[in-house]
């Protein structure tokens, strides 16, 4: 966890106050003490979010309360608001991406290091662990995928349209930008697995199984594609499954 530095603030639409700051980073020593629990922050902070709906450190330390409690979808939702009042608002930023990372969202926490490698300063500690981590990243992507890190970030904003896509059931749009990620990757197998869901989606069961047993192919324990596979063999072609049917996504493209 990364608290927040004292540090001059650019102008923008938003409160700040050397006060309410020295206030709040109080209440943060008390929580990472355990002199004050998550919950018992968070009710304090929510009460001065009301007062002070403008006041960006208030967002960033309730983000940092839900990190306390494992709680990272919220804490990206608390940074991010923290972030937009202040875009030039590092050390949110540092903590939203490892929130991202925390859920599996790889691609988000590379989006957030590189935003604070953009507009950071050089010689800022934060900057330089940023750095550090998208260098390592890169080396890891490019060794596993064949890709650079901003060809991943873009592949992953992708994977996740087509996700969008998958849950209003435009099945041919998905199966489109998932074809067009198989020909930048074609080694991930989660991107198999949710072509094989869209084709089974649409009765084609010959497809659907094509693409699953690929995905096995390339991970053989992919849990996704082996649970799939097991509900697209009771498929008979023609017919897509009950519109109920639980299928197991490829939640992301790593």
């Amino acid at each position: 966890m990364k608290v927040r530095k004292k540090k001059k603030i650019p102008h923008f639409t938003y409160e700040h106050s050397p006060e309410m700051d020295e206030k709040i980073d109080a209440m943060l020593a008390k929580l990472e003490r355990k002199s004050l629990s998550a919950n018992e922050l968070l009710n304090e902070l929510h009460e001065i979010a009301e007062r002070h709906p403008l006041y960006p450190t208030v967002f960033f330390a309730i983000g940092i309360a839900y990190v306390f409690k494992n709680e990272h979808e919220d804490s990206i939702y608390y940074f991010t608001k923290a972030i937009k009042l202040n875009p030039f608002f590092v050390e949110a930023m540092f903590n939203n991406a490892v929130s991202h990372l925390e859920i599996g969202d790889v691609a988000g926490h590379l989006t957030w290091l590189s935003k604070i490698v953009e507009i950071g300063d050089k010689e800022d500690e934060i900057v330089i662990q940023a750095i550090a981590r998208l260098d390592e990243m890169d080396d890891v992507i490019r060794e596993s995928h064949g890709i650079d890190l901003h060809s991943y970030i873009k592949n992953a904003k992708r994977f996740r349209f087509a996700q969008e896509k998958m849950e209003v059931c435009q099945w041919d749009k998905a199966i489109d930008i998932f074809k067009s990620l198989l020909n930048k990757t074609p080694d991930i197998p989660s991107i198999w697995n949710n072509l094989a869901i869209c084709y089974a989606n649409q009765g084609e069961k010959e497809y659907a199984l094509m693409y699953s047993k690929k995905a096995l192919e390339i991970e053989e324990d992919y849990k996704p594609a082996r649970m799939n596979l097991s509900l697209i063999e009771q498929m008979v072609e023609g017919e897509p499954l009950a519109s109920k049917t639980h299928w197991t996504f490829g939640g992301s493209i790593d």
